[in-house]
């Protein structure tokens, strides 16, 4: 049986406009995020990151340490998306430790986003030129980078 099937009760109870409500309504965005929902995760994230473990460190370690409760258990990617997008894209204060352990404050956008296409006014560089390091200061802890 597909999952379609089985998510939206089965073959014999499956109903398409149902299915496609429910389909709907787990689809919507921006949903909250885990480390928000569960307090006690969260004050075990932030203890580890003040102890500057890398959040691939931390999601394994949740895993060993808390094996039969899921709820502890997140991903590393959900540990640095509620860092960096809480913070508009730059680090958030609380997390310093994590943005000078990356040794950048953004999250990288993907070449066919919108807003890198508006600002293809800027010149282009040449594929002999060097890679430039951003420089100056991070705005999240006040070192440079």
């Amino acid at each position: 049986m597909s999952r379609e099937l089985t998510r939206n009760g089965g073959r014999h109870r499956y109903r398409a406009q149902a299915a496609d409500a429910a389909a709907f309504g787990r689809a919507q965005r921006p949903k909250p995020a885990k480390l928000v929902l569960q307090p006690q995760l969260r004050a075990v994230v932030e203890a580890k990151l003040a102890l500057r473990w890398s959040p691939q460190q931390l999601a394994g370690w949740l895993r060993l340490a808390y094996p039969t409760d899921p709820v502890m258990w997140v991903s590393h990617e959900t540990i640095y998306l509620s860092l960096f997008v809480r913070a508009g894209g730059r680090c958030a204060a609380s997390s310093s430790t994590v943005c000078a352990r990356v040794g950048r404050c953004a999250i990288r956008e993907p070449s066919g986003c919108p807003r890198a296409a508006a600002s293809s006014a800027t010149p282009s560089i040449s594929a002999s030129d060097p890679p430039r390091r951003p420089t100056g200061p991070c705005p999240a802890i006040g070192k440079v980078i």
